[in-house]
């Protein structure tokens, strides 16, 4: 006999086959604010570290250089790795909320910040907007599939 399948916290059904419009795009939504809002408001918190460790140091450094981008590939690549930890948060959220499809809901957010980012980005070089369209959506499943595989 099959082993039953476990219900998500605060559902009455486990998962189910069908596309609902409007739970996939509050998943979409809700994916979006953390991984935007988690992104804004982690860089701020560090720019703020930087400023106060630069006036403690006696170092002088203005707001506008702490701000402006940079094409070093160490601090691309920290900046890279610290927005997909926020994208694959929201993808793992877009997945709890959208548990109906969550792997696809998953997808869809993934496609939603990457061509949020695409609009709202800029300054970077081209290796590392490539590396980003590239991955962010595979990632974004991942966490559907975590998703997915726990509840299932």
């Amino acid at each position: 006999m099959s082993e039953p399948a476990r219900l998500l916290p605060g559902s009455e059904a486990p998962f189910q086959s069908k596309f609902q419009l409007g739970t996939t795009l509050l998943a979409i939504g809700a994916g979006l604010v953390v991984d935007i809002g988690g992104t804004i408001s982690s860089e701020m918190f560090v720019m703020s570290q930087l400023g106060l460790a630069a006036g403690l140091a006696h170092f002088p450094i203005s707001f506008a250089e702490l701000s402006k981008p940079s094409h070093d590939p160490a601090q691309l690549l920290a900046g890279f790795f610290h927005g997909m930890s926020f994208s694959f948060i929201g993808g793992y959220v877009a997945a709890v909320i959208g548990r109906n499809q969550p792997v696809l809901n998953a997808a869809l957010f993934g496609v939603a910040t990457t061509l949020t980012g695409l609009l709202i980005g800029g300054g970077s070089p081209l290796w590392i907007n490539v590396l980003g369209i590239v991955t962010t959506v595979p990632l974004t499943m991942l966490a559907g599939y975590l998703v997915k595989r726990t509840y299932r």
